[in-house]
């Protein structure tokens, strides 16, 4: 398995692009101890420059339930074709919170 942290910035609600690599598929994310959210989804895009888009899984927008300090299962299916992926908050984070992927 292998990390990568992502930054939601202060006042933020979305991550920077992260790259996937071959082979690197999200199991998981740690949510950090001070975090705002009760909700994250995620985008997508086919290019590192490319306009992200919300990413569904069957018709449906993919959402997970967090809470602060958590670790939380993800289902790898849904990002299996993920090249550049976001992380997206239902709530502005009143600090910069760094999440980490597990892959």
């Amino acid at each position: 398995m292998a990390t990568s942290t992502v930054t939601i910035a202060n006042t933020g609600t979305t991550t920077p692009n992260l790259t996937m690599e071959p082979n690197q598929v999200p199991l998981a994310i740690v949510i950090p101890a001070e975090f705002t959210g009760t909700a994250l989804t995620f985008m997508a895009s086919a290019t590192d420059g490319g306009t992200p888009v919300p990413l569904y899984n069957e018709g449906t927008l993919y959402s997970v339930t967090v809470a602060p300090g958590r670790y939380v299962s993800l289902n790898p299916a849904v990002f299996a074709s993920v090249k550049y992926l976001r992380v997206v908050s239902n709530a502005a984070e009143a600090a910069a919170r760094d999440l980490v992927i597990v892959s």
